[in-house]
């Protein structure tokens, strides 16, 4: 798994990067369409053992590598910054902050930084999907390997979002 994640690293990091700093359906949707051919890529080279394929795939269907998680790190305050926060002028300058609305509150839409990780998810999925549809599984003993999916499957089965149910209710 290392030897993947390692050649493919600067790929699969951009991407997520891009996944958990954008809120656009249209780059989240190339994003997802760059991860589905990245899929088949994976699936049909020849070079990559099943084993390594398979364990990359539960770590990314159940968000347990920490390199690849849309989590995003906060930036901690330091001592220094916060002095300089608390001393700081109201303002004065002529023209006027951006008009608030009735409650007297600039109120942005709040989103996570979670929001695009149904897309990772479905990622993985996709790739075991496409490993059990091409009988890549059907050759060696890789019920080690496939056991600790059936969890995962079963949440994305009782999910109440549609995209995540929807790559597993096709067949």
């Amino acid at each position: 798994m290392c030897h993947l994640i390692c050649n493919n690293y600067m790929l699969f990091h951009c991407i997520f990067q891009i996944l958990s700093h954008s809120h656009s359906f249209k780059v989240i949707h190339k994003c997802s369409e760059c991860l589905r051919r990245v899929v088949l890529g994976l699936a049909d080279n020849t070079f990559v053992p099943v084993e390594s394929l398979l364990v990359f795939v539960y770590g990314i269907a159940s968000e347990s590598i920490p390199d690849l998680s849309l989590g995003l790190k906060k930036e901690e305050i330091t001592p220094a910054q916060k002095e300089l926060l608390s001393r700081q002028r109201p303002d004065s300058f002529i023209i006027p902050q951006a008009p608030k609305n009735r409650s007297g509150f600039n109120i942005t839409a709040r989103t996570s930084t979670r929001t695009n990780a149904h897309v990772l998810v479905e990622f993985g999925l996709r790739l075991f999907h496409i490993l059990l549809k091409r009988e890549k599984l059907r050759t060696g003993d890789f019920r080690p390997y496939v056991d600790p999916m059936v969890p995962i499957l079963c949440d994305c089965l009782k999910a109440q979002h549609i995209k995540v149910r929807k790559p597993l209710n096709k067949t």
